[in-house]
């Protein structure tokens, strides 16, 4: 179900419901190698925050720290 929409329009209705909570940040860990994932969240209005080294096993992997913030 790829290219299709499906994860933009949850991750909005996500961002919608966190906001309605009143939170103002979303982050997020996703694989270094996960290009398409990236893509679609710096896509979204996420920026890299940081980067945890050798943070998954099999196979071993950095993750990059994404967030996003908006007003309340």
């Amino acid at each position: 179900c790829r290219r299709r929409g499906i994860a933009c329009a949850l991750l909005g209705e996500l961002v919608n419901q966190l906001s309605e909570r009143g939170s103002h940040i979303l982050r997020l860990e996703v694989r270094e190698s996960n290009v398409p994932a990236i893509a679609l969240y710096k896509s979204m209005g996420f920026a890299q925050l940081g980067l945890r080294k050798n943070y998954y096993r099999n196979p071993k992997e950095n993750a990059l720290i994404l967030g996003k913030e908006w007003e309340i």
